[in-house]
Order: C-alpha cells, then structure tokens, then sequence
C-alpha cells in the first residue's frame, strides 16, 4: 500500500447484513505534497534495470496482473505499454476500471502499474522493470480507493469481495504473476478460496503489507499461507517509517525499495507533478512483480514454485545460506542481478511458503488440496454454472472412482452382449452350411429329414 510520511488512511468496511461479511479494507492512504520529498526513482539504479534490460530481459510475453482501484490508462507513462484494461470494475460497475479522472483510486492503480511498464515520460519520468510485459489491469475499488459500496457475492457457498472475485478472473486469464497492493483486515470464504486457487495453480502472489502499526490488522492476503508479502525499504535499506514509527513485522517474506517514488498526480488529485512523492509497500510490490517476470523470461520452464524458492533463497546480491529475519526483513532484499544469474528449474517444485509462521493460517492445507482437485468458479457464475466448472478437468483424477467403475462394467456388459450375438449368427450360418451338405431322406409324412432333425416348409421332391 502506498503511503507517505503523514499518512491518512483508506479504509472500508462493509456492513454485515444476512450474507454479506464484515470486511476492512484499507487500500491506501493519501499522497504526500511535501516538495523536500521530491520523489526519485532511485531505485532503478540500485537493481541495475538498465543493464538487465539491455542484456534482453524485458518482462517480454510474461502475463502479469495488477489487482488495485483503477487506472488512467491515457497517462503518457503508459504509451506504447502492452496494457490490458478489463473493462468492467469488480465493485458493482460503479465505477469505470480507466478513467482519466484523477482521484485516489486511478492515482494509487496508475503509479503501481507505470512501476511495471512505465515508458519513462511523463510525470516523474517512471520507467518501469518489466516494460515489455503483458499486463493486465483490473479494478475492485471506487473513486476513492476503498471498497466502500462494493457488495459481495455468494458462489457455490462462499462468500466474495470484489478482491476475490479480480484474482479468480486474473486466474482465468492466465497471468503468471499477481501484483496487489491492497490489504483487508478480514479473509471473507471465498477470497480465501480465490487465493487457494492461485497457489495451487503455480502462479505467484505478490501482495503489500500494511505501511503503518496502526494498520498492522489489516493483513490479507499479504499474510496469507503461500503468498509473498512484501514491505518497503529507504535508499539506504532502512524499513519504512510513518509517524516517527519503523513499520516492521515478523511475516514479511521479502522487502524491496519503495520510498520517496514520484507520483503521476499532485496532492489535491490533479493529473502532474508539483514535487510530490508516495512511499509504502504498494511500490515495493509490482517491482518485486517485475523482477519475477524478467526472471520467468530468462527461465521460461520455472514453476510459480520455483521462482518462490529463488526469491528467497537468492535474496541480497551475493550467495548466503537461507536465512529468515523475524524483525522484518523476512528473506532479506531482493536482488534482480542475482534472480537473473542462478537457474530456479534446480529448485523444487513446490512452494515453501504454504505454512506461514505467525501467518492467518489460511488457507488451510485442505483447501490447498481442495482447490488443486479442480478449478474455480467464474467470478459470475451461477451455483450451476459454477458447480459444472469445478468439475475435474482433462487428465486429472476425479474425486471419487465409482463413475469410472460403473462406465467401465457397463462398456463390458456391451462387449459381451455384441459377442454372444455374433456368435449365434455364426452358428445359424453353420448350421444352414450343414443342411446343404448333408444327405436328406423323405419321412412317411413327406417332410424332408436330415442329421439335424426335420426341416419344415419344404416338400422333397
């Protein structure tokens, strides 16, 4: 989440009334105007983007998502950038995904994305780590950045924000790598679900931690079993500081810069740039988004797995041995340069955060093991509809054996009722063979006899 140095908090919360669930989702707090914090991509430098770009690693053809309020899609940053726009914002179509208006919501979803694929023009001059990537963009917010007026949707028993129901369809569009930068303080059944369904399909969940300790309960999915949760560091590799307070916690699983960034609007909401700049785990995240995706083009055969168990495990720009900082560095860094040099196919292929110490403990182990058994429902499914899509897909094994055991007596049955016909068909057919070869005599009563007894309707003459 983006913040600043005197942050003002964004937060929600959906009233529970019958089916819908009590929900906080602070999204962001505002920017900061203060111009002796002119922002700075600093950061750009420190990873040495230039020089892993010109070595060809681009982001190019890797589908990534970004899951936040909306974006202004027209800004200058954006230009000549492959970004994708699903047209229609999760929160009830309140609110158009792109929209050239500048509020809280396009401002955070703009400066986030231009981290990703930002062409280097235009206010703040933001050139993005991955910008030759596949982004697709998708709001869940309003105007002012929260989900307030955003209802939820019950599928097949579960209850789905507008969040949820973003990743199910990033999912279904087959991004390799999510980027949100938005926390709640609660994990409403089916988001906790959505979340499941990304883990178990192998693709990597980036999500910003909470800026302040004001807002240290506000920790899905960031804190969530098998996502990446990411905090925000200084240009001197300090953690991140609001209200004289250092913003750490024992769950960050890795930190990246995120301090003192320019912005695409001013403080008052306006298109362009009057000195201003953000701080906060929002920025951390799609650079964190952008180094796996320049590392997944290197080593397109690497699993979302595997490039988990490279992100920490190569943390910092030298070799070490896999350390874990409670104080809230997590892994440690991450370090673009080193990703890009070590092969992650070598590692295993399975994700070594599906059991977070200190974490929210979900999703459980179960629901991992429910949601790699089939697919999710569309975030506008029917029960019905949704129901037929879980069903298990090609060459997967179903759930239970008897459909298989009963298809399979049943095609025998069939066999064997198509043999015995055949063969009283070859028996007739000998018989009447026999019956032409066979010597006959005339019986006192006239009828024709042979070997098989006599044979009726016929005279011997």
């Amino acid at each position: 989440m983006i913040g600043n140095r005197n942050p003002n908090s964004r937060r929600t919360a959906v009233s529970a009334l019958a089916a819908v669930v009590a929900l906080g989702m602070a999204l962001m707090p505002t920017l900061s105007a203060s111009a002796e914090t002119a922002g700075s991509n600093w950061w750009y430098a420190k990873y040495d983007v230039a020089g892993a770009q010109a070595a060809g690693w681009t982001g190019a053809g890797i589908k990534v998502a970004v899951i936040d309020g909306q974006i202004n899609s027209s800004l200058p940053v954006f230009q000549g950038a492959n970004l994708k726009i699903y047209p229609t914002s999760f929160c009830n179509n309140i609110t158009p995904a792109d929209t050239t208006t500048a509020n809280r919501g396009s401002v955070h979803g703009s400066d986030v994305t231009a981290l990703l694929v930002g062409n280097g023009t235009g206010t703040g001059s933001v050139a993005g780590i991955a910008p030759k990537a596949i982004v697709s963009f998708y709001a869940d917010g309003n105007s002012d950045g929260t989900l307030n007026g955003c209802s939820t949707t019950q599928i097949d028993g579960l209850t789905y924000t507008s969040f949820g129901r973003a990743i199910l369809k990033a999912i279904g569009d087959g991004n390799r790598i999510i980027s949100m930068s938005q926390a709640g303080s609660a994990s409403p059944s089916g988001d906790t679900h959505a979340v499941a369904q990304a883990v178990a399909k192998g693709i990597v969940l980036v999500v910003g931690q909470p800026n302040t300790v004001a807002e240290a309960a506000q920790r899905f999915p960031a804190d969530a079993n098998g996502v990446v949760g990411t905090n925000a560091f200084d240009d001197q590799g300090n953690l991140q500081v609001h209200d004289g307070k250092t913003t750490a916690y024992s769950t960050t699983t890795v930190v990246a810069a995120g301090d003192r960034f320019p912005t695409q609007a001013s403080a008052g909401n306006v298109w362009g740039d009057n000195g201003n700049s953000v701080t906060g785990s929002s920025l951390a995240t799609p650079l964190m988004a952008g180094m796996l995706a320049l590392t997944l083009q290197k080593y397109p055969t690497a699993t979302g797995n595997q490039l988990i168990q490279s992100l920490i495990l190569n943390t910092s720009a030298k070799d070490h041995p896999l350390s874990f900082d409670t104080a809230g560095y997590g892994y440690g860094p991450a370090s673009l340069s080193h990703l890009l040099r070590v092969d992650p196919t070598q590692y295993p292929d399975t994700n070594p955060l599906l059991s977070k110490p200190n974490g929210l403990g979900v999703p459980t182990e179960a629901e991992f093991a429910a949601a790699a058994k089939g697919a999710s429902p569309t975030p506008s499914a029917s029960p019905s509809t949704a129901a037929a899509a879980a069903a298990p897909s090609p060459g997967k094994a179903s759930g239970s054996i008897l459909p298989g055991l009963l298809t399979g007596i049943i095609v025998v049955v069939v066999l064997l009722l198509m043999l015995a016909g055949l063969a009283l068909v070859l028996m007739r057919s000998l018989r009447r063979k026999a019956v032409a070869s066979t010597p006959a005599s005339v019986r006192p009563d006239g009828t024709v006899s042979d070997a098989n007894g006599p044979v009726t309707g016929e005279q011997g003459h």
